[in-house]
């Protein structure tokens, strides 16, 4: 304070002076009033202690109402944003927002606080909602990089592609970022535009090697890559390996030469890697049943289900498995061996003896079997035990699939006619 008693500070000044001591002391207000309560919140979310900024912003919110003070719910909202409170933060923001355009306020508004709406909308899965928001933000901020990594994801997930890499590739131009070229690189997937896919993950890979994400999205990158530059020489064969699980390139080289065994000696190093990738797992099980090792087979498919050995959910779930590979074999019209038969009808058969009512699906993977293998009394009589239980169950699904099923018993297809898929 001034030391000449006639030259004292208005009141303002005095309170002025005190804030913004406190806001560089962070310490809390000594008062409830709402210009305290904000300044202080303010103090918090600056400091990222974002759990007690939203402590004093509420308490603040309930001290004014939005059409006084709209600033104050846009920094509640942008606080809890940061706390994973989507739906608060989205209704918070939205409500500032509005009141403080509609109010025309001399400052102009943040393309920040636009951003975090958008964000809080593209986190509740409302692309479309968050997108205008997203706009606005990059149009006012065109070369921040927040707003358009968030701008790009949004249009990604709208499936406007062709906008979507317009920004990633201004994203790229600012800083090269792998993550950046990685989500590029799955829109290129989306759209089967391998070899621009395969380019940039490439790059990505290059910088990061230890990342397994960007080598598992280059593997598939080359094994498309692969598919389109030479059709058909991978074959039928490929129906039975799923493109987004494929380890590494040297699969595709084993599959040309159809050496199931050989892809069997590749696919425990993918699991190594990825151990919680069930459908990879999945396909582990098919390569087996390829090549006769039924068993292990089992086991693998039992880690991916997690069911119960011996139960009824179990044999026929396996059942339904083998009854797909079998339909695999035959769509890709490779003999279908005698083995996977065997172990199709046994595990359906044991489902039915544990309990026909409630594993009557059982009865049309047998159906299918039977029709398979040429014997079509047999598939009929399945098939018609099948449709009596789908009828007892009101599945319309089912009725439908088992009747198809029955027409082509009685009238088989031409081998040009396409065949009918499992359940």
């Amino acid at each position: 304070m001034p030391d000449d008693p006639d030259d004292k500070w208005d009141d303002a000044t005095i309170d002025f002076v005190t804030k913004n001591f406190r806001r560089i002391k962070k310490e809390p207000p000594d008062s409830e009033s709402f210009e305290d309560q904000y300044e202080y919140g303010l103090v918090l979310f600056d400091a990222g202690d974002f759990q007690n900024a939203e402590i004093y912003l509420q308490n603040a919110t309930r001290l004014i109402d939005v059409e006084t003070f709209p600033e104050v719910y846009i920094w509640l909202g942008r606080t809890q944003l940061r706390l994973k409170q989507d739906e608060k933060a989205a209704d918070n923001l939205r409500k500032g927002i509005l009141e403080y355009e509609r109010q025309d306020s001399s400052l102009p508004l943040s393309a920040f606080w636009l951003d975090d709406l958008a964000l809080c909308l593209f986190h509740l899965k409302d692309y479309a909602g968050a997108e205008p928001f997203c706009v606005r933000a990059f149009e006012m901020e065109p070369k921040n990089e927040g707003i358009l990594v968030h701008y790009a994801r949004c249009l990604g997930e709208l499936e406007k592609y062709d906008e979507a890499e317009t920004i990633y590739r201004q994203l790229l131009a600012i800083r090269p970022d792998p993550l950046y070229m990685d989500e590029l690189a799955l829109i290129f997937l989306d759209r089967e535009k391998a070899a621009e896919a395969k380019q940039l993950l490439t790059e990505a890979h290059a910088l990061v090697p230890g990342n397994p994400d960007i080598k598992r999205h280059l593997d598939i990158a080359i094994f498309m890559f692969v598919m389109q530059e030479s059709p058909g020489q991978v074959g039928a064969v490929a129906e039975f390996i799923d493109r987004k699980q494929l380890p590494a390139i040297e699969i595709v080289r084993l599959m040309e030469n159809k050496d199931f065994k050989g892809m069997l000696a590749h696919w425990p190093v993918y699991l190594e890697q990825y151990p919680q990738d069930k459908q990879g797992r999945g396909l582990f099980a098919q390569l087996l049943c390829l090549t006769g090792y039924y068993e292990e087979a089992r086991a693998q498919f039992l880690q991916v289900t997690g069911l119960a050995e011996g139960s009824g959910e179990l044999e026929q779930a396996y059942g339904a498995f083998l009854t797909k590979i079998i339909y695999d074999f035959k769509d890709a019209e490779l003999p279908i061996p005698p083995a996977l038969y065997k172990h199709a009808v046994r595990a359906c058969n044991k489902a039915l003896e544990i309990d026909e009512d409630r594993f009557w699906k059982a009865s049309y993977s047998l159906a299918v079997i039977q029709f398979f293998s040429g014997n079509l009394q047999g598939a009929q009589f399945y098939a018609g035990k099948a449709l009596k239980k789908a009828q007892e169950h009101e599945d319309d699904d089912m009725v439908e699939i088992i009747s198809d099923l029955i027409s082509k018993c009685t009238s088989p297809p031409r081998a040009d006619e396409p065949g009918f898929g499992p359940h």
